[in-house]
């Protein structure tokens, strides 16, 4: 089976972690990474946000090492085939764009 490079674009709630916030509704997944990360043929292979606290959290639940302030950066070196764009909606756009 092929693996396919999946990456996130701001590791907060929807990329990472508001499945913490839905305790009671464990047979559903909200959120980007632990989707990937369970995912059959899909690799999580990098994470991106501005904060870095964020980031240290996101290595700790996923594994993932490969993480940037920069997501021009990140999608340069990692060249991942799905990407999960989180941001606030104002800069969405822009990132999208980009990542196309």
């Amino acid at each position: 089976m092929a693996s396919y490079r999946a990456a996130v674009i701001r590791c907060r709630r929807i990329g990472s972690t508001i499945d913490d916030e839905e305790k009671n509704r464990p047979q559903f997944r909200y959120t980007w990474a632990p989707a990937y990360a369970e995912a059959k043929g899909v690799e999580l292979v990098a994470g991106s946000d501005l904060a870095t606290e964020r980031l240290e959290d996101f290595k700790q639940r996923w594994g993932v090492t490969a993480l940037y302030t920069d997501y021009q950066d990140m999608l340069a070196t990692e060249k991942p085939y799905i990407m999960s764009v989180t941001t606030r909606t104002e800069e969405r756009a822009e990132v999208v764009i980009a990542t196309a």
